[in-house]
């Protein structure tokens, strides 16, 4: 559901797609759902309050995603942490493999380290750092995580 009224609030507002990203409908809706899949888990790995953001003013100026922490999402199970010039040099930014039902934390950076390990590649409005999961820190090294699997499910599967 916040998925989905975070892409209807950036569909009335008009605001742009995010990071220059290809803007085919269908690419934003799943960028906004399984964003907040990869938000969702974070909360719930580290039982942070969290709030959406579907329809709260200006998205850049809350803290992070959930808490300090930023949230990178991706549905490839090679996929890349993304990291743009641009981004909060201070937060930590933890990449979620979502294959649905489950989310799998895979790592984090920062952007100090995301511009010394990553690959830079120009995006469509600025440089992009991507950074493989090897080169991902631990998710350990930012606290006490709560879940025991390394998956977060969201709803049972189907039998």
């Amino acid at each position: 559901m916040a998925g989905v009224q975070r892409r209807v609030a950036a569909l009335s507002k008009g605001r742009p797609a995010f990071h220059g990203a290809d803007d085919r409908p269908e690419i934003n809706w799943q960028i906004d759902i399984m964003g907040v899949m990869g938000e969702f888990a974070v909360s719930k790995a580290f039982q942070k309050f969290w709030n959406p953001a579907a329809t709260d003013g200006r998205l850049a100026d809350l803290e992070g995603d959930v808490g300090k922490f930023q949230v990178r999402s991706t549905g490839y199970t090679n996929g890349h942490l993304l990291m743009y010039e641009y981004d909060k040099s201070e937060a930590p930014y933890i990449l979620a493999l979502v294959r649905e039902p489950w989310v799998k934390l895979v790592g984090w950076m920062d952007l100090e380290g995301a511009k010394l390990c990553g690959e830079a590649r120009p995006s469509k409005t600025h440089m992009c750092y991507w950074v493989k999961q090897m080169h991902l820190r631990e998710m350990d090294e930012l606290g006490s995580i709560v879940y025991d699997d390394e998956f977060i499910r969201f709803r049972e599967k189907i039998k």
